[in-house]
């Protein structure tokens, strides 16, 4: 299915809610069956910001990152099976 054809259909219905629902108003028999088949199909749904998007800053844990601990001391005690 082409680019141009799905925006054929979505100039031919148009969709509004009514009762809690999405309806979908078609110009045509065909028009209505293509956008069936496509809701049967996964769905994604993206919102356009306004404004231009700046990506958060990463949480922020209590410890700093690994790479600013300092090294732990090392442990001299024996391995049990080394008596």
């Amino acid at each position: 299915m082409g680019e141009e054809l799905k925006t054929v259909v979505f100039d031919a219905c148009h969709l509004a809610v009514k009762d809690g629902h999405i309806v979908a108003e078609c110009e045509s028999l065909e028009a209505s069956e293509e956008l069936a088949k496509l809701l049967m199909e996964e769905v994604f749904i993206r919102v356009k910001p306004k404004g231009a998007v700046t990506e958060p800053p990463a949480p922020v844990g209590k410890n700093p990152p690994m790479s600013q601990q300092p090294e732990p001391e090392p442990d001299t005690r024996l391995n049990p099976t080394e008596s």
